[in-house]
């Protein structure tokens, strides 16, 4: 393995890569981490271990790892991405070589798996096939030679070398991982020597067994050091009794932490340093072995399958799993998004849940637990501070298949809950379609409750969901099914004698969605009622939700054409944001900067609104990412300032880049956002100079437009007429450009109630333009 390190390191060497592939009980993991810190201060300048076999754990080692070099991760980062991110930082950014232990190993790997130069990646697995090359770099870790387990031996417990201590190490196979674990009793044990536990291990050790694979024959070996170790372990309760707990959790991370709380939860008699104690002799027995950070440790797998042999019957089996899954559900049920304090347990115990809902013995719990579980494991799975969708997908799944057992009262709350993480889990992983089907399915089930069967809470739990279901309708631009959520919430609130938070909050959005369905003034009268009242209770102080309708009133006033009073409420809306948020950065603050930066662009303040979009842009990109849905519509609107600040090249970067996201996020569904991009990206092509390409592109937008409004005047087809209109101008097309004109003019007098609106006179003035060369032209023709 000394090979690895080359004599002078050179940050553009191809990253070494080797192969420790053996048994179980081999002593894989433990040879990496011998020549980790063999060589942590003399040679590496970074080493992080990576533990394989839970999804949602590998991804949150890959973040903290990712954090401590200091990188801004934006939520929900996909795997792919936050990877490669990582990879760049040590590829490019380190000052000397790196080391990257891939532990348990239990996938395909290929080169793109780990960075391309300046270190080494260790692989640990039983599976040779794992990794792509490992003819040409693997090492099989096989049992001790005679000579090497004598030294281990010999080095750990400070004894000679003597005939019990080769005795011994060749009773028990030479097995590298047994010989640590003697290693370990007989240095933690007073008054233990080799040659006393070479009497008490055969005379413990099972009958000898013919035709014994060397896997059969290391648990046999295994089992009966461990049989001594559970002597001295035994005479602390407390640590035999959560070794008990351990063996159902997920093995490579268990803290300290949850340790503690676990005594406090199930022994609160004991003093707070009763947790240190149970850390430090499991430790010393090498039953658990400390990791990096020093404040969690991992259990052998083989352990985890011996200590559930211990336990005795099935039936004690499934008692003691019982009680780990109750500890670890009532642990994370504290776990709120709301609370950014719960996040840290939040992501360390979710892997522990998941262990659980993937043991034999899940199907033993009560239903109603079990679906509990896969709840809570779909709800965590998805919230911004985990991001693991497909886990959320998984549990949601799991639970559809499983709620139908239930009776036909608790059964449709199941569904609802189940159907809705379901929802969400595709929203997370771009399947638009999915997610809108089974939204609509929850709300509908909702809507048919008789809820009077049902006690008040139960109610307020789904009710939560209802509410964010019709946002999801809403950016889904499923406008109408939105409308019709929001209604049924606010009746539900009204029954149930809800909060006025949640009122508010409910009222202005269904404002907004009736704007949406072209409802101008209804969506203005129900936001401008809430937005007086507001003012009323706040009495000119700053508050939430004064903020919230200020915001929606202003988008409401752009569309109605108001641009100077919506640029009131706007800019209201920001300063009091930042007020409230202390200028933190966040989505709230993004959104408002786009909102603001929007309405001065129609304001005819192109270099001012270029100055807050963009200011909008970057903090959304560094929240969530560029694949974020409300970075692709800051970049739309970016795109249309600069085109008008006659830069109109860049412009069509952002307008393409936004138009991508919203075919990648919204796939086949037909979204106005698509209709909206579309329209701004012809516009920037015709100022280009390439009407041609901009009416292929018109022709594009009218069609998804007519097939999402059908006959229906909706202010977005008559935009979008407005923009054939003058792309028929430019092809000195006079007469289409006329009747393109005076479609969208009959349309948008009918959307927008009156014949006065900013979009209307600028067709007009334009239209008064076309008519007046198409008579210079039919004058110089006769």
């Amino acid at each position: 393995m000394e090979d690895l390190l080359p004599h002078q390191w050179k940050p553009r060497d191809p990253t070494k890569v080797l192969l420790l592939h053996g048994l179980n009980g081999m002593g894989k993991s433990e040879l990496a981490l011998y020549f980790a810190n063999l060589h942590r201060y003399d040679y590496f300048t970074y080493i992080h271990t990576f533990h394989f076999g839970n999804e949602a754990q590998l991804y949150q080692e890959y973040l903290e790892a990712a954090k401590n070099l200091g990188l801004s991760i934006p939520e929900g980062l996909p795997m792919n991405e936050l990877k490669n991110k990582f990879h760049s930082q040590l590829e490019n950014y380190l000052k000397g070589p790196w080391l990257l232990i891939l532990d348990n190993v239990n996938q395909k790997l290929t080169k793109e798996d780990f960075p391309q130069n300046g270190g080494v990646v260790l692989i640990t697995s039983i599976d040779q096939s794992v990794w792509e090359k490992s003819q040409a770099n693997a090492l099989e870790v096989k049992e001790f030679t005679l000579d090497e387990a004598t030294s281990v031996l010999s080095k750990v417990t400070g004894e000679e070398k003597s005939e019990d201590m080769r005795q011994l190490a060749l009773e028990v196979g030479c097995f590298p991982f047994a010989v640590y674990q003697i290693a370990s009793y007989i240095a933690g044990t007073p008054g233990r020597s080799i040659a006393d536990y070479r009497a008490i291990y055969n005379s413990q050790k099972k009958p000898h067994r013919a035709r014994l694979s060397d896997n059969e024959r290391l648990l046999d070996v295994l089992e009966t050091i461990w049989d001594i170790t559970f002597q001295e372990i035994k005479k602390n309760e407390l640590a035999q009794e959560w070794l008990n707990v351990a063996t159902y959790l997920y093995p490579k991370h268990i803290t300290k932490q949850l340790l503690e709380d676990w005594i406090k939860a199930k022994h609160p008699e004991h003093s707070g340093e009763a947790a240190d104690r149970v850390f430090r002799l499991l430790g010393k027995y090498g039953l658990m072995r400390l990791r990096e950070d020093r404040q969690s440790f991992s259990l052998h797998a083989l352990l985890q399958r011996v200590l559930k042999h211990k336990q005795g019957d099935a039936a004690t089996r499934q008692k003691i799993f019982e009680e780990s899954f109750d500890f670890i559900y009532d642990y994370l049920s504290n776990v709120s998004t709301m609370d950014i304090q719960t996040w840290e347990k939040g992501k360390k115990c979710l892997p522990h849940l998941a262990n659980l809902l993937e043991n034999k013995y899940v199907g033993s719990l009560p239903l109603e637990k079990y679906l509990n579980g896969l709840l809570l494991a779909s709800n965590l799975s998805i919230t911004s501070f985990i991001g693991d969708c497909k886990g959320a997908l998984k549990y949601a799944e799991r639970g559809l298949e499983v709620c139908g057992s239930l009776d036909e009262t608790r059964a449709p709350i199941a569904f609802i809950n189940f159907a809705y993480h379901k929802g969400i889990a595709l929203m997370g992983l771009s399947d638009s379609t999915g997610a809108l089907v089974h939204f609509l399915l929850a709300m509908l089930t909702f809507r048919d409750l008789d809820h009077s069967r049902y006690p008040i809470e139960v109610i307020h739990n789904v009710f939560y969901y209802i509410g964010v279901i019709g946002i999801y309708f809403s950016s889904l631009g499923a406008y109408k099914e939105a409308a019709k959520t929001y209604s049924l919430y606010l009746k539900t609130l009204q029954k149930i004698r809800g909060d006025k938070d949640l009122e508010m909050w409910a009222q202005l959005h269904l404002g907004l969605i009736l704007a949406r369905l072209g409802k101008l003034n209804d969506g203005y009268d129900k936001v401008n009622e809430i937005l007086e009242f507001q003012k009323q209770e706040c009495e000119g102080k700053d508050h939430l939700r004064l903020k919230e309708a200020l915001r929606f009133m202003g988008v409401i006033l752009i569309e109605l054409g108001d641009y100077e009073e919506a640029r009131r409420c706007l800019k209201k809306a920001l300063e009091m944001g930042q007020r409230l948020y202390k200028e933190a950065e966040g989505p709230e603050l993004a959104l408002d900067l786009n909102n603001y930066g929007k309405v001065l662009g129609k304001l005819g303040k192109h270099k001012k609104s270029k100055k807050f979009l963009l200011s909008g842009l970057e903090m959304i990109e560094k929240i969530r990412g560029k694949s974020d849905l409300l970075a692709g519509l800051i970049s739309r609107n970016v795109g249309e300032v600069l085109s008008n600040l006659d830069n109109p090249q860049q412009a069509l970067e952002y307008a393409r880049n936004s138009l991508r996201m919203f075919r990648r996020v919204y796939k086949n569904i037909k979204h106005p956002e698509k209709v909206r991009s579309l329209n701004v990206k012809g516009s920037i092509y015709r100022r280009l100079g390439n009407p041609a390409k901009a009416l292929n592109v018109n022709h594009k937008a009218l069609r998804l437009a007519q097939e999402i409004y059908g006959e229906k005047p909706h202010y977005d087809l008559g935009i979008v007429w407005a923009e054939r209109g003058e792309t028929l101008h430019h092809l000195t097309d006079l007469a289409g450009a006329i009747a393109a004109y005076e479609k969208a003019l009959s349309i948008l007098k009918i959307a927008y109630q009156r014949e006065d609106h900013p979009n209307q006179m600028s067709i007009k003035q334009k239209l008064k333009q076309v008519h007046f060369e198409q008579t210079l032209f039919t004058v110089a023709f006769l």
